[in-house]
Formats: C-alpha cells, structure tokens, sequence
C-alpha cells in the first residue's frame, strides 16, 4: 500500500508531476480553474497557446476560440501562478476563479 489514507493520496495526484520538485509541504492546497475569455491581444499568440493546451491543431484551437469563455486550467495554486504568466507575457484576455477542492473534483 502507498498510502495510508485517502487525502495523501489525491495530494499525490492532484500535484501536477513537473511541479513536485517545488515544496508543497504545508498540505494546504488552493485550487483555480483559468478561462480564456478572448482574442487578446494577439490573435495568433492566444490560439498557439490554446494549440499547445489542448492538444489540438490549428483549425480546432481556432473554433475553441470562438466558445468563449473556455476552461483551460484546472489544478493548484502552482500551475494556475505559472499559466498566468504565459497568458499575461502574451496580452490574452482570461479569468482565473478560485475553486473549493470539492469543485475540483466534481
């Protein structure tokens, strides 16, 4: 058995892996989800983003685009501080709500 309870195992998994390196040691977590919720400044910068997050091409990035506003993000603390940046070094229009852990895992 890896774990002993159940709350140490969801932190284990909601802590996305290319963030474990950092120390999460107080236990407490706050959770985001990030919405685009437009163009931006940059048109192409916004949909390469939306490319790159959802794993798409260009034509899908493009119509998720226009259903705004659009989920991008939902995790901790660590990954939603992150994003912003990007989203903020290239002028894209989003949101970012906190979220309580039981709408996390809905």
């Amino acid at each position: 058995m890896a774990y002993d309870n159940l709350i140490a195992f969801l932190q284990s998994v909601l802590v996305p892996s290319n963030l474990e390196e950092e120390q999460l040691d107080d236990h407490s977590y706050n959770y985001y989800e990030m919405y685009i919720t437009g163009n931006g400044k940059d048109k192409l910068k916004t949909l390469l983003l939306l490319k790159k997050r959802l794993s798409c091409d260009y034509s899908t990035a493009k119509k998720s685009l226009e259903q705004t506003p659009l989920l991008i993000y939902r995790g901790v603390e660590a990954g939603a501080v992150q994003l912003e940046k990007e989203l903020q070094q290239i002028g894209a229009d989003y949101q970012k709500k906190k979220i309580s852990l039981a709408e996390f895992l809905t």
